[in-house]
C-alpha cells in the first residue's frame, strides 16, 4: 500500500548543527518510495495529519547479532580466536569480496600479549577499526591493578593500540583520568547502557565523556536505540541532579551522526536511503524530546 506523507516535517543534522526541513513522502510498505518537494505518481492514501517526522537512519552496534548496518553498510568482526597475521588477512579478502565493513572486536583485553604484536600492525596497516570492551566491572579493574599495577587504558596505551583511535566499549567504571587519556587519543566511546544496567555493572560517566568531546555511539542487543537515548538523556540528569547535564542533542547525535567520525557516509539530506519515518507524540514543545522519551523502534513506519 502506497502512502503519501504531505509536506512532512524532517530534523536532519548538517555539518553537526540540527536543520528543519520538509519533504513530501511516499511510503510503500516499509520504504521510502519518493522524497522530494511534489509527488506527482498515484498513490493508495494521503496523510495530512498524523504526527510523523523525517529523520536519519541510526546507526548503531549490536554485538551478538549482527544483522544490521552501519551507515547502509554490512559490518562483520574478525575471528581472533586462534590469530595469526595469515588468518586475518584471508578473512580480510572475504569482508571485502563480500563488500562487508570489519571491525577487530577485542572482548577479552588479558589475551594473550603476542596476539596484540599481531592485531596492532594488520589494524594500523588495513586502516582496520579496533573496538575493546574494557572497563565493564569493577573486579576488571582490581585484577588489572593487581596484575600489571596499571589501569587497563594504560595497558592498551602501553601496546600500541590507543594510537589506532580505538572504539572503547562500555566504559561503565573508567575513572576521569582514564577518560581523558582516551580523548587525548580521539578514541570513540561506545555505550552498552541496558546491558550494563541489567549486569549489575553501574553507570559510565556520560557528562565526563561529552565534557571531554570524546565521540560517543550506543551498542543494543535488542535493536533498541530509542532505550539507550531514554537511559543515556535521563540518568546522568537523576545521577547529578541536574537537568541540563545532557542535551536531546548530544543524545540524537550518538545514535545517528556520530558514527560518521568512524564509518564515511553520503550526508545528502535527500538521499532517502539515509533517512526514515518516525511516528510521534507531541507532548513536549521539543520534537527531539519526544523522539527520545516517548518513542520505540515500534514508532518506526520505513525502514
Amino acid at each position: 500500500m502506497k502512502k503519501y506523507f504531505k509536506n512532512c516535517s524532517a530534523i536532519l543534522l548538517k555539518n553537526n548543527e540540527l536543520i528543519n526541513s520538509k519533504f513530501d513522502v511516499l511510503v510503500n510498505n516499509k520504504n521510502i518510495e519518493f522524497l522530494g518537494k511534489k509527488y506527482c505518481g498515484s498513490y493508495d492514501e494521503l496523510v495530512k495529519k498524523e504526527n510523523v517526522v523525517l529523520i536519519p537512519k541510526f546507526n548503531y552496534f549490536n554485538v551478538k547479532n549482527r544483522n544490521n548496518k552501519i551507515n547502509g553498510v554490512n559490518y562483520d568482526f574478525f575471528n581472533i580466536e586462534n590469530v595469526t597475521t595469515e588468518s586475518l588477512t584471508h578473512q580480510l579478502h572475504k569482508f571485502k569480496a563480500n563488500n562487508v565493513l570489519p571491525f577487530l572486536f577485542i572482548n577479552n583485553i588479558f589475551m594473550p600479549t603476542d596476539d596484540y604484536d599481531i592485531i596492532i600492525p594488520f589494524c594500523h596497516k588495513h586502516k582496520i577499526k579496533i573496538i575493546v570492551k574494557i572497563g565493564e566491572t569493577l573486579n576488571e579493574l582490581g585484577l588489572f591493578d593487581k596484575l600489571y599495577k596499571m589501569s587497563p587504558i594504560d595497558f592498551l596505551e602501553s601496546y600500541g593500540v590507543l594510537d589506532q583511535e580505538p572504539i572503547i566499549f562500555s566504559c561503565a567504571n573508567l575513572e576521569k583520568d582514564d577518560l581523558e587519556k582516551l580523548s587525548y587519543y580521539n578514541s570513540t566511546i561506545c555505550l552498552n547502557l541496558t546491558e550494563d544496567l541489567l549486569l549489575g555493572n553501574g553507570i559510565p560517566s556520560i557528562v565526563t565523556m561529552l565534557n571531554l568531546n570524546l565521540n560517543i555511539v550506543f551498542n543494543t542487543n535488542l535493536d533498541d536505540v530509542f532505550k539507550e537515548m531514554f537511559l543515556c538523556y535521563t540518568l546522568p540528569k537523576g545521577l547529578l541532579n541536574s537537568k541540563d547535564v545532557v542535551s536531546e542533542l548530544d543524545v540524537f547525535k550518538m545514535a545517528t551522526i556520530n558514527f560518521n567520525k568512524i564509518v564515511s557516509v553520503n550526508n545528502s539530506e535527500e538521499n532517502k536511503a539515509n533517512l526514515m519515518l518516525v511516528k510521534i507524540d507531541n507532548k513536549f514543545n521539543s520534537v527531539l524530546k519526544n523522539i527520545i522519551l516517548l518513542s520505540n523502534k515500534n514508532n518506526i513506519i520505513t525502514y
